[in-house]
């Protein structure tokens, strides 16, 4: 084949592979029609609704918590807080008291840190931010301790603190491990340490959370015991150190030495031929079988009855 052959067959190929692309193009083109351009990633879709952060003041030890709620607020909301002056101003708007003299003192300057949003929060830190942070930062955490707290409350101010200091992990395990309260020490002193902060952390509440559980559920069974009334204890009569004998009875008729006949008594006694002694019949006092023996006898008239019995029988 010559040179003009070669080229006319090389031409009928090129147009043979165009005939092909726009038949390709043309299937693409009507496969597409009539379908909607994908939406920007995120372009329609709400932002989330965020309370504002807790106003400052100008204190230093929530100077870190305010900025930080600050530039979560941004990054979540970037639709909103879309430039550095509306961030700026936005934070201006939260400030109260002494923070906030000093900021509109800054508005009415125009001061050349208004510009951005970092140049701003440069400025700011300069301000009210603690100049000694990571030394405040040790000395809290040497002093933290857990106490009665529930573990939970204990971490949450651990990791704050912590994360003002350059410690490593294992003096921050080691730190942890001695702020904790005397149960949590005991359970680690028989299972043993972790070797990490994250699996101290972790393990502390589990069983922190535990051990308050059984607590809990022992409380919950002592309050649905039965209670038994108890009925109050009579106090009993108390013993006397000396027994009262009962005084014997007196034999009949039988006043004592010391008492005497009424006299219709005697009269009666005298009148039936009774004893004057004993009061019976049949014999005289002189004789009774119930006087004593070797008593005296009294006067007839007088209606004595001492223990030898009465005379004038």
């Amino acid at each position: 084949m010559d040179l003009a052959g070669l080229a006319d067959a090389i031409n009928a190929v090129s147009r043979q592979v165009s005939v092909l692309t726009q038949s390709v193009q043309d299937i693409q083109a009507n496969q597409n029609q009539g379908l909607p351009d994908p939406p920007l990633e995120g372009a329609h879709l709400p932002e989330p609704r965020l309370p504002m952060p807790d106003k400052f003041s100008g204190r230093r030890e929530s100077f870190r918590t305010f900025v930080t709620s600050c530039e979560l607020m941004f990054a979540i909301q970037p639709h909103t807080y879309y430039s550095d002056y509306v961030k700026v101003h936005t934070v201006i708007a939260l400030l109260t008291g002494e923070a906030q003299l000093w900021a509109h003192n800054l508005v009415r300057s125009r001061h050349q840190a208004l510009a951005t949003w970092p140049t701003f929060l440069t400025l700011m830190e300069e301000m009210y931010d603690d100049p000694f942070r990571e030394n405040t930062a040790q000395t809290a955490l040497r002093s933290l301790r857990q106490g009665r707290r529930a573990a939970e409350e204990y971490v949450t101010e651990f990791r704050r603190w912590a994360s003002e200091t350059t410690w490593n992990d294992s003096a921050l395990v080691d730190q942890f491990r001695f702020g904790l309260n005397d149960t949590l020490k005991d359970e680690f002193a028989r299972i043993g340490l972790p070797s990490t902060l994250d699996q101290l952390i972790h393990q502390s509440i589990q069983i922190d959370r535990r051990a308050r559980e059984r607590q809990r559920e022992r409380a919950s069974h002592q309050s649905e015991m039965p209670r038994v009334a108890m009925r109050p204890l009579r106090a009993l009569p108390p013993i006397p150190t000396q027994l009262a004998l009962p005084a014997p009875p007196e034999e009949p008729m039988q006043l004592g030495a010391s008492r005497r006949l009424h006299p219709e008594e005697l009269q009666r006694r005298r009148e039936n031929l009774l004893c004057l002694y004993c009061g019976r019949p049949g014999h005289q006092c002189r004789a009774c079988p119930i006087r004593p023996v070797g008593g005296r006898v009294g006067r007839e008239d007088s209606g004595a009855t001492g223990h030898g019995g009465l005379r004038g029988e």
